[in-house]
């Protein structure tokens, strides 16, 4: 199967870049670009304003435009996560007859995680948990959380701010599946 070419009348690359007029170009060797070829033709591409506007709805009144919520900060746990003993969770076990050990704990990790950070936030947890038995092996995983529920996870499982970063980051995904096992 060979590779189609574009036909003549397809522009190069640098003759499109030279059309969009980007502020800072550069050629091949780094150097700056000249100025744009005096056959490019101008962008018929017009932007919208920035920010939020109103558009009128079918009756002639203003729509009020929808404010975006602020994306919450989070924080990257990076940790190793051992397999629990069959017989902590009825589910988890399910999952693992029906996915397999590895996939069982990435997708209750998932679950937990989430469930266990809103529970940080609301207030309902208070106090670390006892670690769950665990099997020989386990799973490397990086999983978002908000800084909120971080910061109040690292006060309850650590806070004399001593442990380093990935034993915290485990002992607090641990402590979402044990919370998390103990609510499914």
């Amino acid at each position: 199967m060979a590779i189609k070419l574009p036909g003549q009348g397809v522009p190069k690359w640098h003759e499109l870049r030279d059309r969009i007029g980007s502020e800072k170009r550069t050629s091949y060797d780094g150097g700056p670009a000249g100025s744009a070829p005096a056959h490019a033709a101008k962008p018929s591409l017009k932007l919208a304003p920035a920010g939020p506007t109103s558009n009128p709805d079918r009756e002639g009144k203003e729509i009020a435009p929808t404010p975006v919520p602020p994306a919450a900060a989070t924080v990257v746990l990076k940790a190793l996560v051992r397999f629990p003993e069959p017989g902590q969770s009825a589910r988890y076990d399910e999952a693992v007859i029906h996915y397999g050990e590895k996939r069982a704990l990435q997708m209750t990790l998932r679950s937990a995680l989430a469930a266990y950070d809103s529970a940080l936030r609301a207030g309902a947890v208070t106090e670390a948990l006892p670690a769950y038995p665990v099997r020989p092996g386990g799973i490397r995983v990086s999983r978002a959380m908000t800084e909120a529920g971080f910061a109040t996870a690292a006060a309850l499982l650590d806070p004399l701010d001593m442990m380093p970063p990935a034993t915290l980051a485990g002992d607090i995904c641990r402590n979402a599946i044990v919370w998390f096992f103990a609510r499914t």
